[in-house]
């Protein structure tokens, strides 16, 4: 009975062994895949189609939105970008290394603080918003050795104080990278002119202000004192008075308008300042005429008011194109300023861009930025850029070029 029993219940299991084995060679294994999107392990069946495995509905959704908005090329640029950071671009380590060295860095060279520190303002790219900033100033408590990170949204700089005996100026510049910003060199000579010039706008603003101010006071004084009837000598004393406050206008203020008009009729290139100077001399002449003669009447009130309007434009006029020129700046602080230089025996010696002569040979590693205009002699070089500003449209090309 019992060895009956036991061989039933062996017959009674085979099969089920069986079944399960059936099921396990039906049933592929389960694997785990990148998301295609966010690119989260995920685990999936493996014979899943590679290009259609989302973690969620949301990478789901999210991938067919960017597909069918014609932005596919997000992917291919990401991929590059993620294959780039993970190998180390050798180009990118070299283009830090020069920041070890003061005379590459011009106006940006550490300057000694106490404790035997470092500080540093350099050129910040690719700062965006508060977020970027706040990320930037808690990545120096991550890094042994970065004592300060301040970031300055307005001008996109970053001071940077370090101790160089534990961590490299180079080393934290790579950091920097490898957060998506770059740093440069800050050349500090657009700052510095911007203001000289205001603080000279502003000034000039101020005295045809006051001038201005107190010479409608007296041109007040003296309308209605020829309705109410005024005393000659207090008429002759309002309109001397008003007419050192409009020369002193025209002279101290508007000697800008001046200038320009000279230096207009110098390069035979006439402008605004010709006319305004022209108007300008004629209603001082004639109100200083007037003045002495005690006839007719002065104009200075009016010359006055005149330039402190016409400074106001200019000071706007110049804000504006110290803006463009900023602009303009920023970009310019991302171009290299220092070049791999081929010697002629094959070697490679680090050199200011600004010291390259027509003929030299330059060595660009790859994730290197041109640093001056030329052709390429041997490589080949691959870029993508935005056509019109839109990341729904590419142009890509690749040349290349044998070696002579």
């Amino acid at each position: 009975m019992n060895t009956k029993a036991f061989s039933n219940s062996n017959a009674a299991e085979l099969p089920a062994d069986s079944a399960a084995s059936a099921d396990e060679s039906a049933c592929p294994a389960i694997v785990e895949l990148p998301c295609v999107h966010c690119g989260l392990p995920t685990r999936v069946r493996a014979d899943a189609d590679p290009q259609r495995i989302f973690c969620c509905n949301g990478c789901h959704g999210a991938y067919d939105l960017i597909n069918g908005w014609g932005l596919s090329d997000f992917y291919a640029l990401r991929d590059q970008m993620t294959s780039a950071a993970a190998q180390g671009v050798p180009g990118q380590r070299s283009r830090y290394d020069v920041f070890d060295q003061p005379e590459f860095l011009g106006d940006s060279a550490p300057k000694p603080q106490s404790g035997g520190l470092l500080s540093t303002d350099l050129a910040l790219h690719g700062l965006h918003c508060g977020a970027c900033a706040w990320l930037i100033e808690n990545a120096a408590a991550r890094i042994d050795g970065w004592q300060l990170a301040r970031v300055k949204m307005s001008d996109h700089t970053i001071r940077i104080v370090f101790d160089p005996q534990r961590v490299p100026l180079s080393e934290i510049a790579r950091t920097m990278d490898r957060l998506g910003y770059q740093v440069a060199p800050l050349t500090k000579q657009l700052d510095d002119h911007f203001a000289r010039e205001n603080r000279r706008l502003l000034i000039q603003i101020a005295i045809a202000g006051f001038c201005a101010a107190n010479a409608m006071w007296i041109a007040i004084g003296l309308y209605a004192g020829e309705a109410s009837g005024v005393a000659a000598d207090h008429r002759t004393f309002l309109r001397t008075i008003g007419t050192g406050l409009g020369l002193l206008a025209v002279a101290v203020p508007g000697r800008t308008f001046f200038r320009g008009a000279l230096a207009s009729l110098r390069t035979r290139t006439p402008h605004m300042d010709l006319p305004v100077a022209l108007g300008l001399s004629v209603g001082s002449v004639a109100g200083l005429i007037n003045a002495i003669t005690g006839r007719g009447d002065v104009y200075f009130d009016s010359l006055a008011v005149l330039v402190f309007f016409l400074l106001i434009g200019r000071w706007i006029q110049f804000r504006q194109q110290h803006r463009a020129a900023r602009s303009v700046d920023l970009l310019l602080r991302i171009t290299p300023r220092h070049a791999s230089r081929i010697l002629d025996d094959g070697q490679t010696q680090a050199v200011l861009a600004d010291n390259l002569q027509a003929g030299d040979r330059i060595r660009v590693a790859a994730g290197e930025s041109f640093p001056a205009d030329g052709e390429i002699i041997a490589g080949e070089r691959r870029r993508q850029v935005v056509v019109d500003g839109r990341a729904s449209r590419f142009a890509q090309w690749r040349r290349s070029l044998p070696a002579r």
